[in-house]
């Protein structure tokens, strides 16, 4: 209850997080509009959502090599599959997350 106090009647909404895609951060703060007549409808939700996916893979793609190059686990496998290469073999699929 309380929670849902402090959205209806003090407009808290929650921090987006610095790192992510500013096309999806856009999308969530145009959603959390107070006026509902401001908030986009399911239709751009879906269309901006669709136009977001290459931006949303690019950062993925750039967060997955950076945490090749400054993670623990990262700086093994670069040791591993060569101490200038940021790209696994295709036969490994690895995703930021597991980098952390």
């Amino acid at each position: 209850s309380t929670l849902v106090e402090a959205v209806a009647k003090l407009r808290v909404r929650p921090r987006c997080h610095p790192d992510l895609p500013f096309c999806i951060r856009t999308l969530l703060e145009d959603c959390w509009q107070e006026d509902p007549d401001l908030r986009p409808n399911f239709h751009e939700i879906e269309r901006r959502i669709r136009k977001s996916v290459p931006d949303v893979e690019e950062h993925h793609q750039r967060l997955t090599e950076d945490a090749l190059t400054t993670s623990p686990t990262g700086r093994l496998l670069r040791r591993i599959f060569g101490r200038n290469s940021l790209k696994l073999p295709d036969q490994i699929k690895v995703d930021s997350a597991m980098l952390l």
